[in-house]
């Protein structure tokens, strides 16, 4: 758990939220994949990908991604042109920076680079 000014105490759900563009679906889906079969101290890391938890019935809100970005302890950020051009990808961001304050262990963000063809 974490605890900052303002903001409660929040259980550690998820190791890495995935923050990407629906271009990059199918290439988060193999990386989300993965993550949850690699080992991290004698369990499988646990990732935040939206389709494993949103209901696809219901429109996404800004509150639910907050929720699970207040879960997870990494940012992992797959990065493509698109994800950059994208609002919700940049809310994301700006989000987890926001709600984290320097010097603490879950302020970590990891960008990953989609394979991109030339």
């Amino acid at each position: 758990m974490y605890k900052y000014e303002g903001i409660p105490q929040v259980p550690m759900s998820y190791d890495v939220f995935l923050s990407h563009n629906r271009a990059d679906k199918a290439w988060t889906r193999e990386l989300c994949a993965w993550l949850q079969t690699t080992d991290y101290n004698g369990r499988a890391l646990r990732a935040w990908l939206d389709e494993q938890i949103l209901d696809p019935d219901d429109p996404v809100s800004s509150r639910q991604l907050e929720s699970g970005l207040d879960r997870s302890r990494f940012l992992g950020l797959v990065v493509s042109p698109e994800a950059l051009a994208s609002r919700w990808v940049q809310a994301e961001i700006d989000y987890f920076l926001r709600t984290r304050r320097f010097g603490v262990s879950c302020r970590s963000m990891a960008t990953i680079p989609r394979a991109c063809k030339a």
